[in-house]
């Protein structure tokens, strides 16, 4: 799963430097269509409608990536996403798991809204670095995702 670590570095690398960029100059209608961003995702993980919670969660990001002026930034990372994603979707349908992310997204939000780039940075380090958390167990569970 090299592969994984490498496109994990990269979008850890961009996805920090977007929220630092966020915090030094984010507007409120930011933070306020961030926010409806997690409502919505809420609203997914109690009706179980994993789909939806999983195109918030990327249009959560992308609308990061927009509000500092890097829209369509991710069409250029898409065909090494796939990896990255291919984990995701195992790991969202568990309960336990949407709540941490609404969490770390409410976390990346509120650090933004304070103006806090290095609080945004350390937010967005820690949700994404659950993939990898994560990653660990699943190959234990999906042995065949993970074959050499």
């Amino acid at each position: 799963m090299d592969i994984v670590r490498r496109v994990y570095f990269r979008r850890t690398a961009i996805e920090m430097a977007l929220v630092e960029a966020l915090a030094l100059e984010h507007k409120p209608r930011h933070i306020a269509a961030l926010r409806k961003i997690i409502e919505r995702q809420a609203k997914s993980a109690v009706n179980e409608n994993i789909e939806q919670f999983y195109r918030l969660d990327e249009q959560f990001h992308e609308a990061i990536a927009e509000f500092v002026g890097y829209t369509g930034l991710w069409s250029s990372v898409e065909g090494q996403r796939q990896h990255i994603d291919r984990l995701r979707r195992l790991i969202l349908p568990q309960p336990a798991r949407l709540r941490e992310i609404i969490a770390e997204h409410g976390a990346i939000i509120d650090c933004i809204a304070a103006s806090d780039s290095e609080g945004a940075r350390h937010a967005m380090t820690n949700h994404l670095s659950q993939v990898l958390k994560i990653q660990n167990a699943l190959k234990e569970k999906y042995r065949e995702y993970f074959s050499p």
